[in-house]
């Protein structure tokens, strides 16, 4: 935790200059050395399965990934340092303020994923793995979409405020709100289009049986429904942040939590598989990012009213490419089971999924569409776009 925490200060010199990709490459080391560690204890140990190795192996990860390497970024980029600073010193003063509300805040980010362990437990016997491995695989595309775009954004967004230059502050917010809203959506349709094949690839040996499988993609199909909300949670909350409004995201966060808890025992009581405990996974974040995201309205009506848009434009789009990717990857078994078969299904449904969710958002004339084009090379901009 020490290790952590001196990283992430070297992180946020990076972060406020810029620089993403030293911060970008920590959680690669961080989790390659736990698996290192892990493959070096079984060799040492000939095969007796113990967790030293593992715990070891995320010990260095920390060292050399969170903080070696952030260390060494943030000195090239000018950090040094300072003897004889005053703990009055007003910076601290300033960081302390900004800092405890977040301290004190349990907000449902951060407490979903132990609801769904205590909860799952009264959901039948492998409930718990059920939805924990559905719940990181559906956290995968939330890292990629929600938090890389708030994390991008929010040195600019803080850049922008402390300029005084608010208009474009809040344009770039409505932007960025509208392109995370378009990407997650994107991938709530190849996830839901691809889940039982992607589980089965990822999962399925060993103790880990077909009905493993089912139980978890019911789970994977609704946790999906969260990865918009989850995009725009991150910009919503970061946008304040930006603001020094720290305590608004921390109040939100905590009334849509407890309002979010009953949901839970309903999910145990009413269903057997533990997947209804996966809506009132979604059903919180949901409540987080509506208080959020009337919060900003207050301020934004103009730019509220873009990024409803957006949304209803996109909506559509990810409702046929789901359907049509999971209809499309469910062919693909007739021919035959096995790994390969999975594997192909699952490239499969998620090629058909993006195909029909671009041919909606072009007939649509969803601007995003236009914006994602841009930053692709060369032909494939100018094609995905129509241009």
């Amino acid at each position: 935790q020490f290790i952590f925490k001196l990283g992430s200060l070297r992180m946020g010199v990076l972060y406020a200059r810029d620089r993403f990709a030293l911060p970008s490459l920590a959680p690669i080391i961080y989790t390659a050395s736990i698996i290192v560690g892990g493959l070096i204890g079984f060799a040492i140990t000939d095969g007796d399965p113990t967790p030293d190795g593992i715990v070891w192996g995320a010990l260095a990860g920390a060292v050399f990934g969170n903080y070696g390497l952030q260390w060494a970024g943030a000195h090239r980029a000018g950090l040094r340092w300072a003897r004889g600073v005053p703990f009055r010193h007003p910076a601290l003063g300033a960081y302390a303020v900004m800092a405890v509300p977040l301290m004190v805040g349990q907000s449902f980010a951060v407490l979903d994923e132990q609801l769904i362990r205590i909860f799952g437990q009264f959901s039948g016997e492998g409930a718990v793995t059920a939805l924990s491995l559905a719940r990181k695989v559906n956290m995968v595309p939330v890292g990629l979409v929600a938090q890389v775009a708030g994390i991008a954004a929010y040195p600019t967004l803080a850049r922008l405020y402390a300029e005084g230059r608010e208009p474009e502050m809040r344009d770039t917010t409505s932007r960025t709100l509208r392109l995370a809203f378009f990407v997650g959506g994107l991938a709530t349709a190849g996830t839901i289009a691809v889940a039982p094949d992607l589980l089965r690839v990822l999962f399925e040996r060993g103790a880990w049986t077909a009905d493993s499988t089912a139980r978890a993609a019911a789970a994977l199909t609704i946790f999906a429904l969260s990865i918009p909300f989850w995009a725009t949670h991150q910009m919503l909350s970061r946008s304040l942040y930006a603001q020094r409004k720290m305590w608004p995201p921390v109040i939100i966060g905590t009334l849509a939590t407890l309002a979010a808890i009953p949901l839970y025992p309903w999910a145990v009581e009413n269903g057997t598989d533990g997947s209804l405990l996966a809506i009132a996974s979604v059903g919180g974040i949901a409540l987080t990012t509506i208080g959020l995201g009337i919060r900003w309205w207050w301020g934004h009506a103009d730019e509220f009213g873009q990024v409803a848009g957006t949304i209803l434009r996109v909506t559509p789009a990810v409702a046929l490419g789901a359907l049509g990717g999971r209809w499309a990857a469910d062919l693909i078994p007739s021919l035959g089971g096995g790994f390969v078969t999975a594997l192909v299904s699952t490239l499969v449904g998620g090629s058909v999924a993006a195909l029909l969710f671009w041919v909606v958002a072009r007939v649509l004339r969803t601007r995003e569409l236009a914006v994602v084009a841009a930053r692709l090379p060369g032909r494939w901009g100018g094609w995905l776009s129509g241009q």
